[in-house]
């Protein structure tokens, strides 16, 4: 035996220990609690644009098809119940669904029991689940805040979400993305393992950073900035690197289908003028999947973006109600194409602004009182109701400061960008205020847990 190359072999060992150790000790940076996988490079938005590191990122992001986060049973189960899939394992439209309301108009199809993407017509491609990749992951450890304020004796439930997308590639064989979204969502039984190994994960992803150094995303020394996952950028162009394979061993542990609770969904209709928001209830190990009910027991949360454009509230009516009325008005005021004068007035202003701030706010104090669209559209309402009113700063109270990362064009958003983490078209970074502060909230409460 060659003691000398043993020794050296040991020394290594050690070293990389002892690094993973040090790691350890630091605290998570937010983009280490908040993961977005990076697909594609995004066309440069000026001087500081960050994105220089070219490849393909799509073989890093794991399939649905791959099964280490949910059982093919289970996918079918949901495309079947909430897709439509048919025999061919291609959505279908909903024939029953379209016969029966055939001369509804659009507002009357816009009914809490109704899906209405089914019947308009879903996409066939996305109930194949070799389409769906794994683009993001997010930690809350505490989703249920609010209740612990009336229940003393209630515990945080630590909750894990995996964002998924499908992509399909078109005739010139170059990738596009389909309009849907679907957050799996887990219970995790011990954060203090879940952040232990997700340190770890970044003590990797850090050596792959300094071999292809992004320094201009961090910004100012301590800044909190959530940015696409710089070790998988390091990796970008080759497949299976370190990175990728530590986060794939890090989901089949802590995601695994036996912590799956609940699937929230987003369809959009085929002619991308309808979109429908929902729930599927995950229990038996990941292998039952039934639909649920939110909101006060409606099935479907629908919006329709023909209907917006000609000024009407296309909004279920649940929305209306005395807990919430400032919302709904908000969003009626957003569908208009000018502003009563009466709605010009600072105060009346800072009075809608606030109303949809209520959705964008870091706490969930608010999300039992809003419903998916509205929390979804409310960045965006938000920068309408600007554009209407034709002042850029909000009027008392109305603003949260948020920092993304040099370069991210956020004021860029119409009504058709409903998602809040993730890409949206033409692989714009799709991320929301809300997700932002949620984000900065965790990450700054996981530093005080796990120093």
């Amino acid at each position: 035996m060659n003691i000398s190359l043993y020794r050296s072999a040991f020394v290594a060992l050690l070293q990389s220990v002892f690094a993973i150790g040090i790691a350890n000790a630091e605290p998570l940076r937010t983009s280490d609690a908040s993961i977005l996988w990076p697909l594609k490079n995004v066309p440069a938005t000026g001087p500081s644009d960050p994105f220089k590191i070219q490849g393909d990122g799509f073989c890093n992001a794991p399939s649905l098809d791959e099964g280490i986060v949910i059982p093919a049973a289970t996918f079918d189960s949901f495309a079947t119940q909430v897709l439509n899939k048919n025999s061919e394992n291609m959505c279908a439209r909903d024939k029953e669904l379209r016969k029966a309301h055939m001369f509804d108009n659009d507002l009357g199809l816009l009914d809490p029991t109704l899906d209405l993407t089914r019947i308009k017509g879903i996409n066939p491609e996305v109930c194949q689940k070799k389409h769906w990749k794994i683009v993001g992951f997010r930690i809350d450890p505490c989703m249920n805040t609010a209740e612990l304020k009336s229940k003393p004796d209630a515990k945080c439930i630590v909750e894990a979400r995996l964002v998924a997308q499908p992509f399909v590639k078109d005739p010139r064989n170059i990738w596009q993305i389909e309009d849907f979204t679907m957050h799996l969502i887990y219970q995790i039984p011990d954060l203090s393992v879940l952040i232990k190994d997700l340190k770890e994960v970044s003590a990797i992803s850090k050596k792959a950073e300094t071999a292809a150094p992004w320094d201009s995303f961090d910004g100012t020394a301590g800044s909190s900035v959530l940015r696409p996952h710089a070790g998988l950028r390091a990796e970008m162009g080759k497949c299976g690197g370190p990175v990728a394979t530590a986060l794939r061993n890090f989901l089949g542990k802590h995601t695994s289908p036996a912590h799956l609770t609940q699937i929230a969904w987003m369809t959009s209709s085929i002619a991308l003028t309808e979109w429908t928001f929902g729930v599927t209830d995950v229990s038996n190990n990941g292998t039952s999947v039934t639909q649920g009910s939110f909101n006060g027991g409606m099935k479907f949360d629908n919006f329709s973006l023909s209907l917006m454009s000609e000024g009407q509230v296309s909004l279920n009516k649940n929305l209306e109600n005395a807990s919430f009325p400032n919302l709904y008005k908000s969003l009626k005021l957003g569908a208009m194409q000018s502003l009563p004068a009466e709605e010009l007035t600072d105060k009346s202003r800072t009075q809608t602004i606030d109303s949809i701030q209520g959705m964008l706010d870091s706490t969930r104090v608010s999300q039992a009182q809003g419903n998916c669209t509205s929390c979804h559209l409310a960045t965006q309402v938000l920068e309408r109701i600007r554009i209407l009113s034709g002042k850029p700063t909000a009027v008392g109270s109305g603003e949260y400061k948020v920092t993304v990362w040099p370069g991210f064009v956020f004021k860029d958003k119409s009504f058709q960008n409903l998602r809040n983490f993730g890409y949206g078209p033409g692989f714009s970074l799709a991320i929301s205020r809300r997700v932002v502060n949620e984000s900065d909230v965790t990450q700054k409460k996981l530093a005080t847990l796990f120093p």
